[in-house]
């Protein structure tokens, strides 16, 4: 334990458990959320399982453990590629904690032949796993007669955050080189992480952008463009006009999970395998949209603040950075997506990319802001609105008591309580439709792919 007798915890990723009567082996992270060390010796390790427990559940046997040291985790590889988390989960307005990245030790050094396109230049983040010793990093460049340079070198030593940098190839313009990535320590062994590194140039590609955009929870029935009275989507409405509009188009499932999965790998739900203790992961002999668009190489990234929509189901795969952390105010969760969009375009400004977002403005619960809060519930339904919510969320779930069951138990009137909850639903799907063009970026500079002063 620590000195003030807080002891040493770890979330532990939120592991499932998968509990189909296989042998399974499971990789746990032992962070301290504290963020503080461990010292001394280990005497004693406890694991913490919640399950629903019915007559039915099976029984779990645990047949080994084995505590492996953050370094361990990459000593069997000299090199590789994983998505490394350096910082917090959210960081908003910054890029997101998670980067596709490249792994070695030093020393170290992995080469590259590369052409030098127009205007250009090299972006990356640097991190490292542990505080130890400083890590330095180079970049140099070797010329087909032998001529080497360096052309960049920093060291760093906090595993807390990512630091961004770019590197100025101009003056290469069309010649090819060898690009070399370097790092050492004074003490071997070091992990050191390269995060997406990628060269880009002033010419902007013949392959379009592409932004996969998701309102989570969202339905056509409460939209502008299909007919919906109020006013809710005047920019969905404008795109529609300029655009293509699908009248018939249907989820494959009534939640996120599932009908996610199916979006981004083409495939019905249950060609995925089903869920399996609430789970689908998308199988590893597939290919997700995303790891589809980075082999053909676009830069990619996905942004949501529903963990369902995440790594839950390997949707992290194939991201060069990726964000699926909650949010404090799910109602206004666009405005910090939009921001880490235009944070990414910023720091690695090269095209084509891909961005997958998925918003929970319109998603339970419903807590809009002004100048939203107020357009179509007034002060006193929303507070009948909220109080009957709370005396809903009191009564035990349980499968004999149903929503309209507990909204006669608590008084309320279901007509009103579920008006209520639909014109607050409004509200937020006009946060989500207004905010590009009035909270993060112009909608137009958004629609039409261009980052910030492009």
């Amino acid at each position: 334990q620590y000195p003030n007798d807080i002891p040493f915890y770890s979330g532990g990723g939120k592991v499932a458990v998968i509990s189909d009567g296989t042998t399974q082996i499971y990789r746990i992270p032992l962070e301290s959320p504290q963020r503080r060390r461990w010292e001394g010796p280990w005497t004693e390790l406890g694991l913490w399982f919640n399950a629903l427990v019915d007559e039915d559940s099976p029984a779990l046997d645990l047949l080994s453990i084995r505590l492996i040291s953050a370094e361990g985790d990459y000593a069997d590889q000299a090199a590789g590629v994983r998505l490394v988390q350096r910082g917090a989960e959210r960081e908003s307005p910054g890029l997101p904690a998670r980067r596709r990245s490249l792994f070695m030790h030093a020393p170290g050094r992995i080469s590259f032949k590369v052409r030098i396109p127009s205007g250009g230049r090299l972006d990356l983040g640097l991190g490292v796993l542990d505080d130890k010793a400083p890590v330095s990093f180079s970049v140099s460049t070797t010329s087909e007669g032998g001529e080497v340079q360096q052309l960049f070198e920093v060291s760093r030593d906090d595993p807390s955050e990512w630091s961004q940098h770019s590197i100025d190839l101009a003056r290469f313009e069309g010649d090819t080189l060898t690009l070399d990535l370097i790092v050492s320590s004074e003490r071997p062994g070091s992990v050191a992480f390269w995060a997406a590194p990628t060269l880009s140039g002033s010419l902007l590609s013949d392959r379009p952008n592409v932004i996969l955009y998701m309102i989570d929870g969202g339905g056509a029935d409460y939209m502008s463009p299909y007919g919906y009275p109020r006013n809710t989507t005047p920019n969905l409405a404008a795109l529609a006009a300029e655009g293509a509009i699908f009248e018939r188009v249907h989820s494959n499932s009534s939640w996120t999970r599932p009908s996610t999965l199916s979006f981004l790998t083409s495939l019905q739900h249950s060609s995925l395998g089903g869920l399996v203790n609430g789970r689908n992961t998308v199988p590893k002999q597939l290919m997700t949209l995303a790891e589809h668009m980075h082999r053909a190489g676009y830069q990619t990234a996905e942004l949501t603040t529903n963990t369902n929509a995440g790594s839950i189901s390997g949707l992290d795969r194939g991201n060069d950075v990726f964000r699926e952390a909650g949010t404090e105010n799910y109602s206004i969760s666009s405005a910090e997506l939009h921001n880490q969009f235009w944070a990414w375009r910023s720091a690695y400004p090269g095209e084509p990319y891909f961005v997958h977002f998925q918003t929970t403005d319109v998603h339970n619960p419903h807590v809009p802001i002004p100048p939203f809060a107020g357009r179509f519930v007034d002060a006193d339904r929303r507070a009948a609105a909220d109080r009957w919510t709370a005396l809903v969320e009191e009564i035990p779930e349980t499968d004999e008591v149903r929503i309209g069951e507990a909204l006669v138990q608590v008084g309320a009137d279901p007509t009103e309580y579920w008006t209520g909850q639909r014109d607050l639903h409004d509200e937020c799907m006009a946060h989500q439709a207004v905010d590009c063009r009035e909270r993060s970026q112009s909608c137009s500079r958004f629609l039409g792919l261009r980052a910030p002063g492009a």
